[in-house]
């Protein structure tokens, strides 16, 4: 059965975190993703913690791609990446600024190679501005759009006591604009579609973060933050309540939703109040049959170990194993999106270091004795 990515070749040179999210994205989606990793590997594969030797993270992020060690620091090196150029479809980068065009393999000699190629390039502050050369992992990212403040912010007042800025529990900064890059490769492409004119793609971490942050529309315009928005505006409720053996998250601040609330408590209005004693007289179960059954939003608040067994992520088929070698089963998270025509599934998994190096190199023409002196110069 044919994928939605299916013909498109995807040559992905980035490391660490937010680069290979948006390869694995579109390699989940079909495409023939290339990993280009230094003869010594992309960093993630060796950052702790390993599960015998290997990184979870890295072998999530880099499942259902091929895999090619090249020294771009060489002259054949870069010989090898722009003969991959010619044919290939997307190039993924998340080098420094300046990187691609120091190593000669900048987006004005890309283009002339394949004037249809995409680069797609992924940065903490994009490639023009005057922070476009400082250097940013997912922290600067939270820091710079102000998820961190917000975070300090938030629990502060939860609180009831000042405490500092506060990093968000996973790493946001990568992986959404991660995403967000993959997004930008999808219009790259149906626009290439419709004119035969690639282009470069430029993502910033601090720009995607700021861009879904809704804090960032409301407060200047009436001085409150989304989560104060929420509390001081909404007519129902939007809160985490206690009940005897747990937690429930209720989000019901408006409209009809409301009116069930209300129903289901027998009072004529509702406030936090109201709700976290009828809350804290039931065990999570007793509230969350009631509160289902009124139709009104709401959820026990899951552990990872919860969301592990949750038959509904179970039966959306967000969890699957893939075997690796040397390693075994190892447990990856499944593909969100769900086609009616073209249904998606992790079919291979991460590549191990440089493992279709030497099919890759014949393809292009090199003979077993250039390959091996490839590898004995550090090339390859």
């Amino acid at each position: 059965m044919k994928k939605p990515l299916e013909n498109i070749r995807v040559l992905d040179l980035s490391r660490f975190m937010a680069g290979p999210i948006c390869g694995k994205i579109l390699a989940d989606l079909g495409a023939d993703v290339l990993k280009v990793e230094p003869p010594w590997g992309d960093e993630m594969r060796y950052t702790p913690p390993l599960v015998k030797q290997a990184s979870p993270m890295f072998l999530d992020f880099n499942r259902g791609k091929k895999g090619l060690t090249l020294n771009l620091k060489t002259e054949q090196g870069v010989k090898i990446l722009k003969a991959l150029v010619e044919d290939a479809d997307v190039v993924i980068e998340n080098f420094s600024v300046g990187t691609m065009e120091r190593l000669g393999v900048g987006y004005e000699v890309l283009r002339e190679i394949n004037p249809r190629i995409i680069l797609v390039s992924i940065t903490g502050f994009g490639q023009y501005g005057p922070r476009s050369g400082h250097h940013s992992f997912d922290m600067i990212g939270q820091a710079t759009s102000g998820f961190m403040y917000l975070n300090g912010k938030e629990a502060s007042e939860a609180l009831g006591k000042e405490l500092p800025p506060l990093l968000l529990p996973d790493a946001m900064a990568d992986s959404v604009p991660g995403s967000y890059a993959a997004l930008g490769v999808l219009a790259a492409l149906n626009y290439r579609s419709q004119t035969g004119v690639g282009q470069w793609v430029d993502i910033a971490q601090q720009d995607v973060m700021m861009y879904i942050s809704n804090s960032l529309v409301l407060y200047p315009a009436t001085g409150a933050t989304f989560l104060e928005s929420m509390r001081r505006y909404r007519v129902g409720v939007y809160d985490i309540f206690q009940a005897k053996d747990g937690h429930i998250a209720i989000a019901a601040p408006s409209g009809a939703t409301v009116d069930r609330l209300t129903g289901l408590l027998g009072v004529e209005s509702v406030d936090d109040d109201i709700v976290s004693e009828w809350v804290k007289a039931r065990s999570v179960e007793e509230a969350m049959a009631e509160l289902v059954k009124s139709d009104i939003p709401a959820s026990p608040i899951f552990t990872i170990d919860d969301i592990v067994e949750d038959p509904q992520a179970k039966a959306r088929e967000m969890f699957l194993e893939v075997d690796h070698p040397g390693i075994g089963m190892m447990g990856l998270t499944g593909i969100p999106i769900k086609f009616s025509e073209t249904p998606l599934k992790v079919e291979s998994r991460a590549p191990t270091l440089g493992q279709d190096t030497e099919e890759i190199l014949r393809k292009l023409g090199y003979s077993f004795d250039e390959i091996k002196k490839l590898r004995n110069d550090g090339v390859v």
